[in-house]
């Protein structure tokens, strides 16, 4: 009996160990498959992972703090998913193998998801342009030199202490457009009737060819070529004129608007005499000044005559100035020393009212400066 006790003692001594490791026991075919189980995500992956390798350092540094933040299979899972998602667009269209050899070239070259352009969206135009189209369409050997307008005129120069060039407004409109330049100087003279053999060119240096000029109208109009077929965006058209305050006597330019969003021909710069006579056209001198206009806004454009009285802050900005103005005149006429030095008042130039209540916004210009024409890469039409 005593010695069954101690076998049954034995036996519980003996079980103990057995009974406490029983659970591992149990639990190690898990632990031994689990490493397979975690990596069994990325064994799944490695064809995309493998394609992986090329994937340009921007989208890898974009997703870098998500995939930070994913336990190791996640963020296999979901690198992979990116790199899959971009290369999508190949991918359809090719079989598993070829794909996976040009998924690099894909990524590396096509739009962010969410970006795509639409093909009408493409467009030729070279990469320096910004702003609405302009495109000068060269039509004939020796067009005119075409420039942008500047802002000086000799008249404003000739004004006593140049005082004409203060004229903020004046200056804006002067270089508001490009000019075209007249390739040869020559004289024009009319007899007064309406015929166009009533009208005489003749060019300052014998034998040259007044190929610009012409007389097509009678009536006492001559007319330039400019040698270009302009081309603008739909929404725009292209005001032709004559050069902003550049007076010329005995003859005057006549403005026009031209729809250069859909016209294949181009235009003439007409002239009207003013009276009999005869007007010298130098060479270089601007015959025709082009700008462009919004086509049809305007059209909507509601004019409203209301009262200053209706503004009352309005009004009192227009008082204080106009009582500036009366003040600043009455002392320039006194020669109050102070009021001479200063010349003008600049209210208009630094863009803010003499109460400093009415500021100009970011769209004030004290000058215009617009892009002198460029070639593209197609060479003059001299040299094909």
């Amino acid at each position: 009996m005593r010695a069954t006790c101690r076998g049954r003692a034995r036996t519980r001594q003996l079980g103990s160990p057995v009974l406490l490791a029983l659970p591992v026991l149990l639990a190690l075919p898990v632990l031994l498959a689990l490493p397979v189980l975690l990596a069994l995500p990325a064994l799944l992956a490695l064809p995309v992972l493998l394609a992986l390798s090329a994937l340009p350092a921007l989208s890898a540094l974009k997703a870098l703090p998500a995939l930070l933040a994913l336990p190791a299979p996640s963020a296999l899972l979901a690198l992979s998913a990116l790199s899959a998602l971009k290369a999508l667009p190949a991918l359809k269209a090719l079989p598993v193998l070829s794909a996976l050899s040009v998924l690099p070239a894909e990524i590396s070259k096509g739009p962010e998801l969410g970006n795509e352009v639409p093909d009408d969206a493409v467009r030729s135009e070279s990469p320096m342009m910004t702003g609405p189209r302009l495109d000068c369409y060269v039509l004939i050997d020796r067009a005119p030199q075409l420039v942008a307008a500047p802002t000086g005129r000799d008249w404003m120069d000739a004004t006593s202490e140049h005082f004409a060039n203060r004229c903020t407004p004046l200056l804006i409109a002067n270089a508001n457009g490009w000019e075209l330049l007249n390739p040869a100087g020559f004289s024009a003279t009319w007899n007064g009737w309406n015929g166009k053999e009533d009208i005489t060119l003749r060019p300052h240096e014998p034998g040259t060819h007044l190929h610009q000029a012409g007389v097509f109208f009678g009536h006492g109009i001559l007319s330039f070529h400019p040698g270009y077929l302009f081309r603008t965006d739909p929404d725009w058209m292209m005001s032709v004129r004559g050069s902003p305050n550049r007076i010329k006597d005995g003859i005057h330019p006549l403005d026009g608007l031209v729809e250069t969003g859909w016209l294949p021909f181009s235009f003439t710069m007409n002239w009207k005499f003013t009276r009999p006579g005869t007007v010298h056209f130098e060479k270089d001198e601007p015959f025709c000044f082009v700008t462009m206009v919004p086509a049809v806004t305007i059209e909507s454009v509601q004019p409203v005559i209301r009262p200053i009285t209706e503004d009352p802050a309005l009004h009192r900005e227009y008082k204080s100035w106009n009582s500036e103005r009366v003040r600043f005149n009455a002392a320039i006429g006194l020669g109050d020393p102070l009021t001479v030095e200063q010349k003008w008042q600049k209210n208009y130039l630094v863009g803010k009212s003499p109460t400093g209540q009415s500021v100009a916004g970011e769209n004030h210009r004290v000058k215009r400066s617009l892009k002198a024409p460029t070639w593209s890469d197609a060479p003059p039409i001299s040299k094909i």
